[in-house]
């Protein structure tokens, strides 16, 4: 099975530097961030209002360059950190995954 993944980097305002990476998969209502440093994704839940903005603007066409603070992309991903963080759209592609019956 193929995905649609979307993939986003996060970016320190202070300093210019990545202070994470962010990923969206609508297909599976899946959205995390690894944040620089960090051991873990910090897996996004958000409510299905919010996740119907992510997918119209991820269906839209995100644009090149940082996006709006307010837009659903930005809010879900950078979460608390959204004034000291700004959120850029990277690429979008189709990611093969299997199914834990078809690994072994």
């Amino acid at each position: 099975m193929t995905l649609q993944a979307t993939c986003f980097v996060l970016s320190s305002l202070e300093t210019g530097r990545a202070a994470g990476m962010g990923l969206l998969c609508l297909e599976a209502r899946y959205g995390a961030v690894l944040w620089t440093g960090a051991d873990r994704m910090d897996r996004r839940l958000p409510s299905p209002t919010e996740w119907n903005a992510v997918q119209r603007e991820i269906k839209d066409h995100l644009p090149p360059g940082p996006l709006a603070r307010d837009s659903a992309c930005a809010r879900l991903l950078a979460g608390t950190r959204g004034s000291a963080v700004v959120v850029q759209w990277l690429w979008s592609r189709g990611v093969d995954v299997s199914g834990p019956e078809q690994t072994g």
